[in-house]
């Protein structure tokens, strides 16, 4: 059995040939034409771009509402647990409590700039644009509404109702609060308390 010496078994094609089908120079890596750099360029810029997505829907904050609002249903369900339901409560909880964090992060870009704990977030960092921010404010409230609002929930509407008052008293009431007094919380509980 021809095992092609010390580097590994034989393929039986030359390296020519592989150099040629693979655009690659195979006796040294090389890569001339860049499309190995540039997929991995576009991976990382990708990864990016979900990170940035991530924090301003500050996920980890997100994901506890959502999975607060997923154990309420969970619980209120009964014997049989509709887990259709449940997922779009879950994930139309999860994006309507992002959109509310992005948005909280457009109104506060200034006042997070100034603070060391918040200037490396993707607004005040410039990672980000206040206008891509704001579409994907946009874009997951409305997904998470509707998300809320299917049939798959029955009788949704107080379910997208809910989702959509919560969104306002965050945005609304909370955040400009923030900047006023330390009662903030107190003030616009059902949207900090009630997810």
């Amino acid at each position: 059995m021809n095992r092609g010496g010390p580097a590994g078994p034989s393929t039986g094609v030359s390296p020519a040939t592989a150099s040629a089908a693979t655009g690659m120079d195979v006796s040294t890596g090389a890569d001339p034409s860049g499309a190995t750099q540039r997929a991995r360029s576009r991976a990382s810029s990708g990864m990016k771009q979900f990170k940035i997505v991530m924090s301003l829907s500050k996920s980890r904050l997100s994901l506890l509402v959502a999975a607060t609002a997923l154990g309420g249903f969970v619980a209120a369900s009964g014997e049989a647990i509709d887990w259709t339901g449940a997922a779009y409560n879950g994930v139309g909880t999860w994006l309507v409590s992002a959109s509310a964090s992005t948005v909280n992060q457009i109104m506060e870009k200034h006042s997070d700039s100034l603070m060391n704990r918040t200037r490396t977030r993707p607004l005040p960092s410039g990672r980000v644009s206040p206008r891509a921010a704001a579409a994907w404010a946009a874009v997951s409230g409305a997904a998470g509404l509707a998300a809320l609002a299917a049939p798959a929930l029955g009788d949704s509407v107080p379910a997208a109702q809910l989702g959509a008052i919560n969104w306002i008293l965050y945005v609304a009431v909370y955040t400009p609060l923030k900047r006023l007094t330390p009662w903030q919380a107190e003030m616009a509980h059902p949207a900090v308390a009630e997810p």
